[in-house]
């Protein structure tokens, strides 16, 4: 069972509230804290709350944390805990705590696996004839809002009420903290480097968070602006390189066509049986179309993002600041198709799998944009290989490294060095692939007649009648120029309604475009501890890949390519 470690404590000399994302405690003008961890095995968490009562806790409200399980944050962050993935090292012969996440501090570019706080003084101890404490958390689930996903937030307060048992209660334990220096964002304030008194300590065994009981709260959904959290939704990208494989499922085995459907399925929620509170199926408005997928061509990116900024920022962020990452993402062209007609329309890219190696990335992505994103570990060759950070750099040498040098990307189960990892994707190309610089193309001048065209659908992918012809005319210039991306939030089984997002990707020009020479080959894995449903597990699932299992896949001449853009992302309103 998990192990838990809870301390209250008042902070020496709290700040005036603030408004500020950037620092959560403060925020919240409360004048008493918590401190809790929770560990299983290799899995820790660190929880800062608010508490009611630094003696008797009975309601603590968690304003910020990290954990170290990427599958743990994503299951956290759905039940309404803002927990953000972290490297956490805990050493019991010390109960020291040090916790590393990428931070912002004085310099513009984001830091990765910076050091954030450390603590000592955290002990796990059990009494077997220990109580229980009956704490419970009071949080909120959010996600964008159905009518307005751009502007507005839905929030849903509900109640997590963990059980704890056998504890061992202590009181006035001194904790050495150590803060970061002059790190801007997350900001811990109030807390502050030195010595802190926990007034109150209580230790011993809880249940697997999976577990805990939850009790939606009597009271309605509460509408605020998204910008008030997380800013204004438009985003600008520099020094974006990709290489993209098109996949043709054609030649795969079974039924491609049930599979493409699948990997669709959750673009079609509105089809599903809408009930009213007494359970009575009420008619569904929307449900007079449903999405398709319009070719039986997946592409599979490989991106590195030299420079993510907000074009809005809030303070203490400015224009100046960036951050980057790597991605591996799944791209399916779709189309809505009514029932009383044979035309598609619509055109839109939907995401079903997507990686990174970014943790404020996976954030934003899965709670305000839809895309399913989950963190991975972009490598080198080598064994075990030695992953990138963020921005590409080899963290050997201390120099930024070629994107075609990434030879696998690994789903991560803990963050880390030496954590464990299964592999999504090994990438192998011809030696003179990548001797050819990248050409610079006026988009506007190319759009017409021009093989660039092809580089993601070509017109020959088009095979059903209900996407050839005005479909198809008018989706292939868009997939350079700029395209429309649907998504559907909450990615997961929130208990709020779920709603499509739709975002507009604008590429300036010129592009550098490159066809590379040579035959690729792509390893395809099915990882074990995949989350069941994944959009990864469905699309190996339509190559004929069940999980645990692997299979290659070779990418001649033409049928694989090389782009670097540059580009701006804003979501849209649904009513607009």
């Amino acid at each position: 069972m998990p192990q838990f470690w809870l301390g209250t404590f008042r902070p020496t000399s709290p700040p005036p509230p603030t408004n500020s994302p950037s620092q959560p405690l403060a925020a919240s003008g409360a004048s008493t804290f918590a401190i809790e961890v929770i560990r299983e095995d290799a899995q820790i968490a660190v929880l800062f709350s608010t508490v009611d009562d630094v003696d008797k806790p009975q309601r603590l409200t968690c304003l910020v944390g990290f954990v170290n399980g990427a599958q743990a944050s994503s299951m956290f962050r759905d039940a309404g805990f803002p927990l953000v993935d972290a490297e956490i090292v805990l050493k019991d012969t010390s109960g020291a705590l040090s916790v590393n996440c990428a931070c912002f501090g004085e310099e513009p570019e984001m830091m990765y696996n910076a050091p954030l706080i450390s603590l000592t003084g955290v002990r796990f101890e059990e009494d077997p004839n220990g109580g229980a404490i009956d704490a419970r958390y009071d949080q909120a689930e959010f996600s964008p809002d159905y009518l307005d996903p751009a502007t507005s937030l839905l929030r849903k307060a509900v109640y997590w009420r963990p059980n704890r048992s056998r504890v061992h209660a202590a009181k006035a334990l001194g904790l050495t903290v150590y803060l970061g220096e002059r790190i801007r964002v997350p900001n811990l304030v109030p807390l502050e480097s030195g010595q802190l008194t926990i007034l109150n300590a209580w230790s011993g065994q809880m249940d697997d968070p999976r577990s805990w009981k939850v009790e939606p709260s009597p009271e309605p959904e509460q509408r605020s602006p998204r910008a008030d959290t997380f800013g204004v939704p438009a985003f600008r990208f520099d020094d974006v390189e990709e290489i993209g494989f098109r996949v043709d499922l054609a030649d795969s085995r079974g039924d491609v066509d049930a599979a493409l459907a699948e990997l669709v399925d959750d673009l079609n929620f509105h089809l599903s049986p809408v009930r009213d509170q007494r359970g009575k199926v009420m008619v569904n408005s929307v449900s007079d179309f449903r999405y398709r997928a319009a070719t039986r061509t997946i592409v599979i990116e490989l991106l590195r993002y030299g420079k993510m900024r907000l074009r809005t920022p809030a303070a203490p962020l400015s224009l100046d600041d960036f951050q980057s990452q790597h991605e591996l993402v799944v791209r399916v062209l779709v189309g809505r198709v009514d029932d009383d007609t044979a035309q598609a329309r619509d055109a839109a890219v939907w995401v079903p799998a997507i990686f990174v190696d970014n943790p404020w990335s996976k954030i934003v992505g899965r709670d305000l944009q839809g895309f399913d994103k989950q963190m991975a570990a972009f490598r080198l060759a080598g064994t075990p290989g030695t992953a990138l950070t963020p921005n590409g750099t080899d963290t050997r040498t201390q120099s930024i490294v070629p994107l075609h040098r990434v030879s696998t990307v690994h789903l991560v189960e803990n963050v880390g060095p030496g954590a464990a990892t299964e592999p999504l994707v090994d990438f192998s190309y011809p030696g003179n692939a990548f001797d050819d610089p990248f050409e610079n193309i006026d988009l506007e001048l190319a759009l017409s007649g021009s093989s660039l065209l092809g580089a993601r659908w070509q017109q020959s992918d088009f095979e059903d009648a209900e996407f050839r012809r005005s479909f198809a005319r008018a989706a292939m210039p868009r997939m350079l120029k700029g395209f429309r991306s649907i998504q559907v939030a909450p990615v997961s089984n929130r208990i709020l309604e779920k709603t499509w997002i739709s975002g507009t990707f604008t590429v300036d020009d010129p592009v550098g475009y490159a066809a590379p020479r040579g035959v690729a080959s792509l390893t395809f894995h099915a990882p074990k501890y995949a989350p069941e449903r994944s959009g990864w597990l469905r699309f190996c699932s339509a190559l004929g890949i069940g999980k645990g299992g692997s299979a290659s896949r070779s990418f001649a001449t033409g049928s694989w390519y090389r782009m670097k853009f540059s580009m701006n992302l804003v979501i849209d309103n649904g009513l607009q």
